[in-house]
């Protein structure tokens, strides 16, 4: 989600302005530049929806951890009144 409003935000244009006067920046050639940062804006959404993807696993695994306790819970009371 937040790796998607800085890709928004930063387009190319925006960075080059932002870092004209940088000596790292006039230390990489021109046209290099874009490049550079086009890979790095693609591994930073690439980490970020992986990132998604892992939280989204984490919640179903808590989920389904959850659902199996209460499905214990309700046959363990089931079983329990049968035998009263």
């Amino acid at each position: 989600m937040y790796v998607s409003i800085i890709v928004l935000i930063y387009c190319w244009s925006k960075v080059k302005d932002m870092f004209r006067n940088d000596s790292r920046y006039k230390s990489v050639k021109h046209e290099d530049r874009e490049d550079i940062f086009n890979e790095y804006m693609s591994e930073l959404k690439d980490s970020g929806v992986e990132a998604e993807r892992a939280a989204k696993a984490k919640r179903d695994e808590e989920l389904w951890s959850f659902v199996l306790f209460i499905v214990c819970l309700f046959m363990f009371v089931y079983v329990h009144e049968l035998f009263v």
